[in-house]
């Protein structure tokens, strides 16, 4: 399966198909969509709205067997991020367990630095 996001309609949306394409496709955002990204075992797609300053991020149950179905996308309690509007780079990801969102904030406040995290890989 594939996600994607297309402007066709005149909005960023997001899209699901079979690969190799078999001429099926689901819209799966309703109100705009960007950046969709797979849960690390395909059960769920993330994306977020496209809407710069007031970007959320949107999640969908999804089946592809024995046929293809998805939930409503519901928001996510994940606001404030950065993501440009017009930006194609994600500012947000899911780590490949899945259990946790990594985004990128800014804030007037921060002051530069730089942080080193040693033996990051260890729970």
């Amino acid at each position: 399966w594939l996600a994607y996001e297309s402007n066709e309609s005149g909005t960023a949306e997001v899209y699901v198909e079979p690969f190799p394409r078999t001429g099926q496709r689901h819209q799966i955002s309703r109100n705009g969509g960007s950046r969709p990204v797979f849960f690390p075992d395909g059960s769920r797609l993330f994306f977020d709205n496209n809407a710069g300053p007031a970007v959320q991020l949107y999640s969908t149950n999804l089946r592809t067997q024995p046929a293809f179905t998805f939930t409503e996308p519901a928001p996510l309690p994940i606001t404030g991020f950065t993501q440009p509007m017009g930006t194609y780079r994600r500012q947000w990801d899911i780590t490949p367990d899945g259990t946790r969102f990594i985004a990128t904030f800014t804030g007037a406040t921060v002051q530069p630095r730089i942080e080193i995290v040693s033996n990051w890989l260890r729970n």
